[in-house]
């Protein structure tokens, strides 16, 4: 019988498992475990892939001999294509169909703008025609106090003609 020497750090490195061994690159001890299941899960996928592998080489070396597994292999890729050619046009018509829905959205708040600058160029126009309204009544008032004064001052010259005894013919 063999007895350990604990004082040689050999030993007792030797003795240490792998998860001891790496524990200190990481800083916690959940950190090492997870790497050490990745490892453990990147083990276990190689081991399927592999036995996929020979599962598929099995399934065509039988395929070769049975017809009817064939065209029962052969419906299954069929159907298989064609799920995935529906997820892929149930994609497309759920992108246009968003791309529809903003585009409707954008149109909603485009058409309140143009609502919301029609009614602002409307009130811009009844503010123009206010101050032409305005400015031909200003007009309309400058000419008859024109009309006023020139008849005033016709009168004047009338009354002033009156007491020549001048006819002016106008």
């Amino acid at each position: 019988m063999v007895v350990t020497d604990f004082s040689n750090p050999i030993t007792i490195e030797n003795m240490k498992t792998k998860e001891e061994k790496n524990r200190h690159h990481f800083t916690s001890f959940s950190a090492s475990n997870a790497f050490l299941n990745d490892a453990v899960n990147k083990n276990a996928l190689r081991k399927q892939e592999e036995q996929h592998e020979i599962d598929q080489k099995l399934l065509k070396k039988k395929m070769d001999i049975d017809v009817s597994l064939k065209r029962k292999h052969q419906k299954s890729l069929e159907a298989l294509e064609m799920k995935k050619r529906l997820k892929v046009q149930s994609l497309e018509r759920m992108r246009t169909l968003s791309q529809a829905t903003k585009t409707e959205k954008s149109l909603r708040k485009d058409k309140k703008l143009v609502e919301k600058l029609k009614k602002e160029r409307h009130e811009i126009q009844k503010h123009v025609d206010l101050v032409k309204v305005k400015k031909t009544d200003v007009d309309v008032a400058n000419t008859t106090n024109r009309i006023v004064i020139n008849t005033t001052a016709h009168e004047v010259t009338l009354s002033s003609d009156e007491d020549s005894d001048l006819e002016i013919d106008m």
